[in-house]
């Protein structure tokens, strides 16, 4: 945000005689449901882009170094709820209830056997436990419900469709044999962000432009980005800009997004701007 509202003052230096030049704040990111609304909402269809472009930093990566990716920048991730039905009884009496406790390590189990995590393989597939709850803390009781929350990750979509539909029959072979009901919520859905070759090369020339040094990346980020939403539509690139080699992992705890970077920032959108305008007013 601070990258964007910092080129408005370079914008207003600059005189373009032709092309419009579309700034966009878009919230909602982390959930995946920003980038829809906006590609809903009219506002935005009027403006029809040619091209978009954005940036992600990059901890791990050498400060100001441009990271660029062919093809695919992320991958496709989805999120789900297995919501496990059974039935309460007394703790003293387990056998007359249904409690869901082995049928949520039956799951887990599985769903580890489906992990496949070379990332160079195209059926790259990554499922993540991120929080369980069954029952209540309540000692005289045997639980009779409980809940596997999973974040899930694969190359593309074809491949994300396939992964849902082993999930869903591992669930409902499950639940079959232990005598649950069970209901799936599935949200959070991002599409793997494609980029463009003709804007990855206007981001490396933006690069050369402004003397930062150049790394390309060959394979995906395995984590999501709902810019994916936008690269189904129009021509685009996501690429990333270093933030230090030592700095904090992204949603680590002490990360702090690196200032210095801003003006780096700055500087590649407007040199991505200038290409774009000039290539366009010939």
């Amino acid at each position: 945000m601070a990258i964007v509202a910092g080129l408005m003052g370079w914008i207003e230096e600059r005189s373009f005689t032709k092309g419009k030049i579309a700034l966009l704040f878009q919230p909602a990111e982390e959930t995946g449901q920003g980038a829809p609304a906006v590609l809903n909402d009219p506002s935005f269809a009027g403006i029809k882009p040619d091209y978009l472009f954005a940036l992600h930093n990059l901890p791990g990566e050498p400060v100001h170094q441009i990271i660029i990716v062919e093809n695919r920048f992320s991958a496709t991730v989805q999120s789900l709820v297995i919501h496990l039905q059974g039935k309460q009884s007394h703790a003293s009496e387990p056998e007359k209830g249904i409690n869901p406790a082995l049928a949520m390590a039956f799951i887990t189990k599985r769903f580890a056997e489906l992990i496949n995590d070379d990332v160079k393989d195209e059926s790259f597939a990554l499922l993540t436990p991120v929080y369980s709850r069954m029952g209540a803390p309540a000692y005289g009781i045997s639980a009779g419900e409980g809940e596997l929350h999973y974040t899930i990750r694969t190359w593309s979509e074809e491949k994300m469709q396939l992964l849902k539909e082993k999930l869903l029959m591992i669930v409902v072979e499950v639940c079959a044999t232990h005598s649950l009901q069970f209901h799936i919520n599935w949200f959070d859905f991002f599409p793997s962000a494609v980029n463009d070759a003709r804007c990855n090369q206007i981001v490396r020339e933006a690069a050369v432009a402004n003397g930062l040094s150049i790394k390309e990346q060959p394979l995906p980020f395995k984590f999501g980005e709902d810019f994916g939403w936008y690269t189904t539509e129009y021509n685009s690139a996501l690429f990333g800009i270093g933030a230090g080699i030592h700095h904090p992992a992204l949603h680590h705890a002490d990360y702090d997004f690196p200032d210095a970077i801003i003006e780096t920032g700055i500087k590649m959108f407007g040199s991505i701007i200038e290409q774009v305008l000039n290539e366009t007013s010939h």
